[in-house]
Parts: C-alpha cells; sequence; structure tokens
C-alpha cells in the first residue's frame, strides 16, 4: 500500500486520471475483501490504516468530486466489509476508522484546494498569476496546433506607473492595479483569462 501511494504521488503527472481512480477502487474493493474475510477485531481494525491512507491519496490527487466519491466507497466498503465478517463488538472501532477518514480527506482537500488557489491567484489583483498564465497558454496553444479555433494574446503595460508610487506612495499603487483589475475582468468574456504577469504588466 506504502509503494503504491509513493509511485501515485511520484509518477502523477505520468499517470491519467481514470488510471487513479481505478487503482484506488481496486485497492478499496481489495481492502474490503480483506475485512471481510476477517476472523477476529485486530484483522478487522488493521485494514482502517489502508482506507485512510486510500481517502488522503484521492483528496490530494482528484478532484474534490471525485474524492469525495472514493472517500464515501472506503466507508461504505469498510462498513459492508464488517458486515459481510460477523465479527461481533466492532461498532466503536468502525464509527471511529470511518470518522477519522472522512475527517482527514475533508481536512486534506481543504488544504489542497486553498494550497492550489495560492498558487494560481496574485495575492494583489486576485487575478491569475504568471505560473498560471503560463500553464494556461501552454494549453491553449496546444489546443491550436490540432486545429482547434484560434485565440488571441493582449499583453498591456501601464505606461507612467512609477510616477503613481513615487508621488503617492505605493500603497495607492497597490490599489490602482487592484481597481484596474476589477474593471479589466469585469469587460472580459467567461471565457477569457485575465493574468497579472508582473509589477504593472498584465497579459
Amino acid at each position: 500500500g506504502l509503494t503504491a501511494a509513493l509511485l501515485l504521488v511520484t509518477l502523477r503527472r505520468h499517470i491519467t486520471t481514470a488510471t487513479i481512480n481505478l487503482a484506488l477502487t481496486g485497492a478499496t474493493v481489495l481492502a474490503s475483501i480483506l475485512v471481510a474475510c476477517s476472523r477476529d477485531p485486530i484483522g478487522v481494525v488493521l485494514p482502517g490504516v489502508f482506507y485512510i491512507c486510500i481517502a488522503l491519496i484521492a483528496a490530494y490527487l482528484l478532484s474534490p468530486l471525485q474524492a469525495r466519491a472514493h472517500t464515501s466507497l472506503t466507508v461504505s466498503g469498510f462498513s459492508a466489509g464488517v458486515l459481510a465478517g460477523g465479527v461481533p463488538h466492532l461498532f466503536v472501532p468502525w464509527f471511529m476508522i470511518s470518522v477519522v477518514v472522512l475527517a482527514a480527506a475533508e481536512l486534506l482537500r481543504h488544504v489542497v484546494a486553498q494550497l492550489r488557489q495560492q498558487a494560481a491567484l496574485d495575492s494583489l489583483t486576485g487575478l491569475a498569476n504568471r505560473a498560471y498564465f503560463r500553464l494556461a497558454a501552454e494549453r491553449e496553444f496546444a489546443a491550436a496546433s490540432q486545429g482547434h479555433p484560434r485565440f488571441s494574446l493582449a499583453l498591456l503595460d501601464l505606461d507612467n506607473f512609477k510616477a503613481v508610487n513615487d508621488s503617492s506612495g505605493h500603497v495607492a499603487g497597490d490599489e490602482l492595479l487592484a481597481e484596474l483589475a476589477v474593471a479589466w475582468q469585469a469587460q472580459l468574456r467567461k471565457g477569457d483569462l485575465l493574468s497579472r504577469y508582473g509589477g504593472d504588466e498584465f497579459v
């Protein structure tokens, strides 16, 4: 399980989402069969760690919807395994493992979503940052090279922006950039992307 987790995280860029979904679903089914075949409490409780790993991997690598689906599948699989196994007095361990799986996966999913948002947005303007723009541009160029509709690229540079900073201070300059970002964003279509490329440069 640990080896599979390390491989999934290490090779993430080379593995398709469908493969990850299939691997995690298979791992959940196997763990549930193991739980169902166990005849003592230890054999039922120990795979709980495996369920937690599955839910955490899903929360880290997959979209929120897919991650929640896998979390639900792990809890359902564990519950089915416990019921099928028939080992008595397992309500408390079942409840604790189920709660930990749900809570840990949701917490990690929330943290990952925040980190992705912080990594993609410019903190001053709330627009896409340079790194996110580069990813989007690569995606658009790749689509265009395969015959998809053309796209336009515009570079915007504020003239005499340094004069604003020098005369009114950097706070005023920051406010100007933020206000411009809001005004420009309001003029764009839904599929358009406005990004702060750096300083007073936008794209």
